[in-house]
């Protein structure tokens, strides 16, 4: 019982940290080119070179979180494909 609340502490602490805007200065990224169907996108200021995450087809289950380049500006409100809008209630992507 005790593992497994030590495991918890730690994963919390983990979840918690949160870095700095300037965390990623003076951080060379290489330049990353995301395939359609992709789009570049960071998680949080921690994440400095960020990814290619995958864009959500109609019907897909989508999350109502904005996508962001690495500037940390919206690039999208949702990670729904060209042309879809993520829906609040179903969470799927349907058409705007």
């Amino acid at each position: 019982m005790i593992k497994i609340f030590v495991l918890l502490i730690g994963i919390a602490v983990a979840e918690a940290i949160v870095c700095e805007p300037d965390f990623c200065d003076g951080i060379e990224c290489k330049s990353i080119t995301c395939p359609p169907g992709k789009a570049i996108t960071r998680r949080s200021n921690c994440d400095c070179c960020g990814f290619c995450a995958p864009l959500q087809v109609k019907g897909g289950y989508c999350l109502n979180m904005p996508l962001r380049d690495l500037s940390g500006n919206v690039i999208q409100n949702d990670d729904c494909g060209p042309g879809l809008k993520c829906d609040r209630k179903t969470r799927k992507c349907v058409k705007k």
